[in-house]
């Protein structure tokens, strides 16, 4: 797991006709709870259930970063090649520092970048607005 590598960051989604979505959410309490009834939809029948639930993780994380600290709307986008699931989740704020707080077992909340780093095979930050990118390998 590598974080923080924006010289790795996703392109637009990938050309070829492969499985991708681009949507812009509201940036409200329900934009993670769509954001993964939309990923499950599209993706469901083309991952391996423990990717897709690793994709629903991350998603929901960096969802619900963006609605808790970020600004004006939010941006989803994912795609699928044969062997990686590539997304970002980004916000209009201006950027952010892209490091998990230090660990502290007793906080609530603020572990989301925590769990993206164990779970994402890499990911990193963008170097403008708020954005926060990953890939996870795609078990089919």
């Amino acid at each position: 797991m590598q974080g923080n590598d924006a010289a790795t960051q996703p392109q637009a989604s990938p050309s070829g006709g492969l499985p991708a979505i681009a949507e812009h959410f509201a940036r409200t309490a329900a934009a993670p709870a769509a954001a993964r009834r939309m990923v499950a939809s599209r993706f469901g029948d083309l991952l391996a259930e423990e990717t897709l639930e690793d994709v629903l993780l991350v998603v929901s994380e960096l969802m619900t970063n963006a609605v808790l600290y970020g600004e004006g709307g939010v941006r989803l986008r994912l795609a699928v090649d044969k062997d990686t699931v590539m997304g970002e989740v980004t916000d209009e704020g201006s950027g952010f520092a892209g490091r998990p707080p230090a660990h502290d077992a007793a906080r609530v909340g603020g572990h989301g970048l925590r769990i993206v780093g164990h779970v994402a095979e890499r990911w990193g930050t963008g170097a403008e607005e708020t954005n926060v990118w990953f890939h996870i390998l795609a078990q089919r």
